[in-house]
């Protein structure tokens, strides 16, 4: 549940940005929409690493 709620969160900081982007292409505006993506993609990509050792680590200890 809240895994769902911080990815609704940053989708929708993304398309605020993105429209943001489209009424004006300023360079910070664009890099900071990139890093905020980034950044995204990152978190995403930590918590299923995360997810995946916390099962492992239970797998594991059930020998």
């Amino acid at each position: 549940m809240i895994g769902n709620f911080h990815e609704w969160l940053a989708e929708f900081f993304l398309q605020f940005f993105l429209s943001y982007i489209k009424k004006r292409a300023n360079a910070y505006v664009i890099a900071l929409y990139l890093l905020l993506a980034i950044l995204s993609k990152l978190h995403r990509l930590t918590s299923a690493a995360a997810s995946q050792l916390a099962l492992d680590l239970a797998t594991f200890n059930s020998f």
